[in-house]
């Protein structure tokens, strides 16, 4: 069981270090929480409650970081953010894909 930190208006899953390495360099008062064997870092990016984690490659560890994610800091929204970028040769680096429903 993950005790609660502050709620956070959205929540940002990244697959690897290096994805998440820009963002966090934009958030300030970043306080970093160890559990279940990852850090989970919350913020402010512009006053807004942020929170994220690197869960690493994979369905599984994706899905863990994400579980444990909004279970810490209940976001309002979770995106998934980094690990997409080799899946379309027409996608440019910094591009934005959202699922059509």
């Amino acid at each position: 069981m993950v005790t609660p930190a502050a709620r956070a208006d959205a929540g940002i899953v990244f697959a690897l270090p290096v994805e998440a390495g820009r963002f966090a360099d934009r958030v300030r008062d970043v306080r970093r929480i160890e559990a279940a064997g990852l850090a989970l870092c919350q913020g402010l990016l512009h006053d807004q409650a942020v929170a994220w984690v690197v869960g690493g490659v994979g369905i599984e560890r994706a899905a863990r970081a994400c579980r444990l994610l909004v279970a810490g800091h209940r976001p309002r929204v979770v995106v998934s953010a980094g690990f997409a970028g080799a899946l379309a040769a027409d996608i440019p680096r910094g591009g934005v894909v959202r699922p059509q429903v």
